[in-house]
């Protein structure tokens, strides 16, 4: 098992497949001995997945040179392989999807129609008395087969005779068993998600060629099927039932809701759209804003809204718009919190927007703006009610009114800013403020991560303003005064912490840069650099901020000092106790043997 899985580590790069057909073989003959031997089955699982993973890797690869070469021993010896591991599928959890897809695809590569023919024959030919429910059995393993074909059917555009006869088949036998009628068993919607992938792929090859896809068995059966399966698989996944038959059918719920979230491009022409999508949205915005059990992966829910949110026309996403922005300003948490997670999945993405995607956003930009004030001067009213570990979803309500106020103004190519908005920008500070205050009176309620995205996220709305809003400030320089002193209050109060101060070094290096980009407006900042200059001795004499901060923190307290001029260093020497001028002193000496006339004649 180690040995194969130090294999698996090794890049594919390193192998010279020409000369692996050997390996390839022997390891073949060892998948089939160990899985017909009496070991344990613990130790027979782990055992099986390194060596199959091992196979999976390099069956295509070896397989090409293989064929090349003419060794008709070892062609011989992956065949029979091959044969076995098609046979093993279900019977042995360890055979994949993935594995299968790699099999069959090296043999429809290199064009051995009629081997792939005898593999997927023998899917649903299984003998009788092998299996009670021999039916169910059938169609299990050609679930996964389909899955697999779906899989290389993505990297090909060709069909051949045999894989369409195969996958009618499929429907065929469904169909007979009255498969797609049986709503209490998972095995409905693992039928039913693997076609769904199949005929998704076949869609989006005709649309690349520019073709018109012919209507099949397969189509048929899903536009006959897809309304009911879908409307009792959303009610599955956002029941919160725990029992074993319950998280089985479940789990296939869910992966056909999120299957169909993800190709519902495909397959807009055979739904209602707008109230299809409406249903998909609801449930979505649902589930992301969970917290219990129930959802054992959030990464899912959290996946199949972003594919709502992506495949929407222009009349669907205007739908999820107005959605977005009713919940918001709804009175329960939790629906606020599914909207704001959809606000961010929508403003976050990579993919830039397209100009009528950016003409209804800026629509609605205004309700959106106001949404989040609004919930800002809720959260204000809240402050110190909160208290640490007593109420998470609050915490998490904070963190995320917060991102999606910091996207919205942040993102680049979307929002342009006007004079007037500067005013509701700085109310994006009041969290970072209330932390501070927080901290100070002895009431945290944010964990380490949670305070981390929150001074995160309040540097990142304060750096924009420095670097491209600064001439729109007119009088508001205080609140960016006051911002970027709470952020390095922030650093000084959690660098003491072991919990916190793993943070603090990645803080500071930023702090440092922000410092460095008020360099540029020394004009305007003048009267003003002395307030945080004074923080920041405060922060080392008081609060003793731990020596490695303060030299992250240096260039960014020189170029502070490069903008301070005698006069104002003057009136801070005065203000400050002993201590505060005695390194007042060291710091002014040091700044200029080392930065002020660096580079100078």
């Amino acid at each position: 098992m180690h040995f194969f899985r130090f294999l698996s580590e090794i890049p594919a790069s390193y192998l010279k497949p020409e000369k692996c057909g050997e390996l390839l073989s022997t390891t073949l003959s060892l998948y089939n001995a160990i899985s017909v031997s009496t070991v344990s089955a613990d130790g027979k699982t782990e055992l099986c997945r390194a060596v199959l993973t091992w196979i999976q890797q390099h069956f295509k690869s070896i397989g090409i040179e293989v064929n090349n070469s003419g060794d008709s021993r070892v062609k011989e010896h992956m065949r029979n392989g091959a044969r076995f591991i098609i046979s093993q599928i279900v019977v042995d959890d360890t055979v994949s999807v993935s594995l299968v897809s790699e099999v069959m695809g090296f043999y429809l590569d290199i064009g051995d129609s009629a081997f792939v023919g005898e593999l997927l024959s023998s899917v649903l030919s299984i003998k009788e008395s092998a299996k009670k429910n021999s039916s169910s059995t059938k169609l299990q393993r050609a679930v996964i087969v389909v899955e697999a074909l779906a899989t290389y059917r993505d990297t090909t555009l060709e069909v051949s005779k045999e894989e369409k006869e195969f996958v009618e088949s499929v429907v065929d036998v469904a169909t007979r068993e009255n498969v797609c009628e049986m709503s209490n068993g998972p095995l409905s919607f693992e039928v039913l998600t693997a076609l769904l992938k199949y005929q998704s792929v076949l869609h989006k090859q005709a649309y690349q060629q520019k073709k018109t896809i012919a209507e099949g068995r397969v189509l048929e059966m899903l536009v006959q099927h897809v309304g009911s399966a879908l409307a009792a698989s959303m009610k599955l996944v956002s029941t919160t039932s725990h029992s074993m038959d319950d998280t089985k059918l479940q789990d296939a719920a869910w992966s056909f809701y999120a299957n169909f979230c993800s190709e519902y491009g495909s397959f807009r022409s055979f739904v209602t759209p707008l109230e299809t999508y409406g249903c998909l949205l609801a449930v979505a915005l649902s589930l992301v804003s969970r917290n219990d059990a129930a959802v054992l992966n959030q990464n899912k829910a959290e996946q199949a809204l972003q594919a709502v949110v992506s495949n929407a026309n222009k009349d669907e996403f205007r739908l999820s718009l107005s959605t977005i922005v009713q919940e918001l300003v709804a009175n329960e948490g939790q629906r606020k919190l599914g909207a704001l997670r959809a606000l961010c999945l929508l403003l976050g993405g990579d993919r830039k927007l397209n100009a009528a995607r950016r003409q209804l956003l800026n629509e609605r930009k205004e309700s959106i703006v106001e949404a989040l004030l609004q919930n800002f001067a809720v959260q204000s009213l809240q402050v110190g009610v909160v208290s640490s570990g007593s109420n998470d979803g609050a915490v998490a309500l904070r963190i995320w009114n917060l991102r999606a106020f910091t996207l919205v103004f942040c993102k680049a190519e979307l929002f342009t800013w006007k004079t007037h908005e500067l005013q509701h920008v700085f109310t994006g500070f009041q969290p970072l403020v209330a932390a501070v205050s927080c901290w100070q009176a002895g009431t945290n309620p944010f964990n380490a991560q949670d305070l981390h995205e929150l001074w995160t996220l309040s540097y990142t709305l304060l750096l924009r303003i420095v670097r491209n809003h600064f001439a729109s400030l007119v009088n508001g320089i205080p609140h960016l005064v006051q911002a970027a002193n709470a952020l390095l209050q922030l650093l000084v109060l959690t660098s003491a912490s072991p919990e916190y101060s793993q943070y603090c070094s990645g803080w500071s290096s930023n702090l440092a840069r922000l410092y460095g980009y008020m360099k540029e407006h020394d004009v305007q900042l003048r009267k003003h650099v002395v307030y945080m200059l004074m923080a920041f001795l405060v922060g080392v004499t008081r609060d003793k901020l731990a020596v490695r901060f303060q030299q992250k923190l240096r260039p960014g307290v020189f170029a502070l000092l490069d903008v301070c001029s005698p006069y104002e260093k003057e009136q801070l020497f005065g203000a400050l106790d002993s201590t505060g001028k005695s390194l007042l002193k060291t710091l002014d000496t040091s700044y200029k043997l080392t930065h002020r006339y660096v580079g100078k004649v």
